[in-house]
């Protein structure tokens, strides 16, 4: 609106014919960017051949709270459909999952299994957006997304401001490694018990800047009673000079370690390293899952294991300073 149409001036009429597709959304669009700048939109309407202009004696129209004085209107309440809430999903113990009867299954850390309200809930959505595609994508979906990063800002303690929803971890860690300006001078610290994926992602990554990758290896058998202090003992020792960047996992994948990452987190802090947290594991496994009790600049995550999700529910946290830093997700895929 502002680079192509016109140098806002409060009072000016601009005229803006609309095409044949989406006429009536762009011209809402346009007539709330118009209230925010101070102009009058004369819109002539190719579906009907109207045409209306404002009265050249009214005053600017007032800008409309939010988005900077731009609310598309459509987004002021969205639909919520009928099944929402729908008790018919709730089950009883027994019936919580989707396996097999007498079957009981273990490897969350894998794929997971999901619950049956959620799956079935999935499907709903499914179905109601099928039955209406182009509005509830174009008009309905939107709003729906932005009412589910803020349920799911609450649930992991965090702002749903620093939130993204993405189908994967994967994901959510390759727009990290794609967002961290490395350099021939920088490193990435990791430890051997990391995911062997996410180790080919830093390979890459330094390969791609000429950055160097340090890998430690953890002192097994830890020292019982004092893993904790063992772990955090070892990389203090083993921080390289010029890191840039350090990645741990919440809980390991093969070891089921669960790493003190509060505590790593501070050790980097101290040396101005910054931290990812692989915490594909982290969700519904750990007690009190809280972004903000972990500290790290960024955190990606799963909803598909421990969680209990359908596929393709990922999240990622990035802390509000470095937003303007992290590369767009669709980036990354």
């Amino acid at each position: 609106h502002k680079a192509r149409h016109h140098e806002p001036k409060a009072g000016g009429v601009r005229v803006v014919p609309l095409g044949q597709c989406g006429g009536h959304d762009q011209g809402r669009w346009l007539e709330a960017a118009c209230r925010a700048c101070g102009c009058r939109l004369a819109r002539r309407g190719q579906h009907t051949g109207c045409r209306r202009v404002r009265a050249q004696g009214q005053g600017p129209l007032p800008a409309r709270p939010g988005l900077g004085g731009i609310q598309p209107p459509l987004l002021q309440s969205p639909r919520v459909p009928s099944f929402w809430g729908d008790s018919s999903c709730v089950y009883p113990p027994d019936r919580l999952g989707c396996l097999t009867n007498g079957a009981q299954f273990v490897n969350h850390g894998a794929f997971g299994s999901p619950l049956r309200t959620s799956f079935e809930s999935a499907n709903r959505w499914r179905v109601h957006a099928e039955r209406q595609p182009l509005r509830f994508i174009d008009r309905e979906l939107f709003p729906h997304m932005v009412r589910s990063l803020k349920l799911m800002s609450k649930t992991i303690d965090c702002k749903p401001t620093d939130l993204a929803l993405v189908p994967n971890a994967t994901l959510a860690l390759n727009a990290v490694f794609d967002s961290v300006p490395l350099t021939s001078k920088d490193s990435i610290f990791y430890l051997d018990c990391t995911y062997n994926s996410v180790k080919k992602m830093i390979r890459a990554a330094c390969e791609r800047t000429g950055a160097t990758h340090v890998q430690k290896d953890l002192p097994f058998p830890l020292p019982a009673g004092s893993e904790k202090d063992a772990i955090v003992q070892t990389v203090e020792s083993s921080l390289p000079e010029g890191c840039k960047l350090a990645v741990f996992d919440q809980v390991t994948s093969n070891e089921g370690l669960v790493m003190p990452v509060r505590e790593l987190v501070e050790a980097c802090h101290r040396r101005n390293i910054l931290v990812l947290i692989d915490a594909a594991h982290g969700l519904g496994c750990v007690d009190s899952f809280a972004v903000s009790g972990i500290g790290a600049e960024y955190v990606a995550g799963n909803c598909h294991k421990w969680y209990s999700s359908v596929r393709g529910a990922g999240f990622l946290y990035v802390n509000h300073e470095r937003l303007g830093s992290i590369a767009g997700v669709h980036e990354a895929a």
